[in-house]
């Protein structure tokens, strides 16, 4: 039985129209999720409109951070998003994985901000901050975030 040739531009053609109409796979909910609110912490998302209010469909009412090394954040999370956004100027974020296991979501991430204003009794030195660490997100049957544990190295 003759084989059927296809040509190399044919081939081509038929791969480009082939990822033309692929649909984009969409994150996670609950990884979008995890990176919106490392956005809000960062400042990098403008959804928050008041700094003592949290978004009530992405949070629980009882939403706990879970910060032993960080006692100033433990008292919930408008203290950890006021710190973050008058701590620091100029701040980016880079979310390098996301990974979700049964109700968590863990984020490897790197901040980086200059140190302009006080954070965690810590007086403004001027100088650029890094930041490489992790976050884990733990979230409520309802999708919504109930707990955050992270760990960073300053640098």
């Amino acid at each position: 039985m003759p084989q059927a040739t296809v040509s190399l531009d044919e081939t081509r053609r038929l791969r480009r129209s082939a990822l033309e109409h692929t649909p984009a796979r969409s994150p996670e909910p609950r990884r979008e999720a995890a990176r919106r609110a490392l956005r809000l912490w960062t400042g990098l998302d403008g959804a928050c409109a008041s700094e003592q209010l949290l978004p009530s469909d992405l949070f629980t009412t009882d939403f706990r951070c879970v910060a032993p090394a960080r006692p100033g954040l433990a008292s919930g999370a408008a203290g950890a998003l006021v710190g973050t956004r008058h701590g620091f100027t100029e701040r980016s974020l880079d979310i390098w994985r996301t990974v979700e296991r049964g109700d968590r979501v863990i984020s490897y991430v790197r901040f980086v901000g200059r140190h302009t204003g006080t954070y965690l009794d810590h007086q403004p030195t001027g100088r650029t901050m890094r930041a490489d660490g992790y976050v884990v997100h733990r979230f409520s049957p309802d999708r919504r975030i109930a707990q955050e544990w992270s760990v960073f190295r300053w640098s």
